[in-house]
């Protein structure tokens, strides 16, 4: 019953043999057990997050990182090179995140066990819509520019018609 309860829930008996840890800006939508995804298809799970000390955020590369998460891989996943790119990312709005790995460049120098990588923030439909936002007053003002504009060659026209 004990092993059941535990299989069930996620848990691991074992050591993780291969991992890789990802430092990230934000994991939200993240949790441990979450799904990791090598050239889109199923490579592990999340096995552990924590925050930054301030510490390592000073000697970090970026200093805007604050999580880092640890994956493991499963056995069968090829060595990741080191261009391998590690992004958040979601099949739909709805849906769970995931870790994506990218496939990176075939043939060149592979990352150890577990190498530390930069994370990439993803860009789902709230970073979108936040980008769009300048972008539509920037078009509502153009319209409300045309609009004037056409009220006045209307008015400018109708001088010129006879009457």
């Amino acid at each position: 019953m004990l092993f059941r309860s535990l299989a069930l829930s996620g848990y691991r008996v074992h050591k993780p043999s291969r991992t890789l840890q990802i430092r990230y800006e934000d994991v939200t939508g993240i949790k441990v057990n979450s799904e990791v995804r090598y050239a889109g298809a199923p490579a592990g799970r999340v096995i552990a997050m924590r925050h930054l000390t301030r510490d390592e955020r000073s000697k970090s590369a970026n200093k805007r990182d604050a999580v880092i998460v640890t994956v493991e891989l499963d056995e069968s996943i090829p060595p990741l090179p080191n261009d391998v790119v590690a992004t958040l990312s979601s099949d739909t709005l709805l849906a769970p995140k995931f870790v994506a790995l990218s496939a990176g460049s075939a043939g060149g120098k592979t990352l150890a066990n577990n190498a530390a990588i930069e994370g990439h923030p993803s860009y789902g439909i709230e970073e979108l819509t936040a980008a769009a936002g300048p972008l539509l007053d920037n078009a509502n003002h153009l319209l409300d520019t045309l609009n004037a504009t056409f009220t006045n060659l209307k008015s400018n026209l109708a001088d010129f018609m006879p009457k």
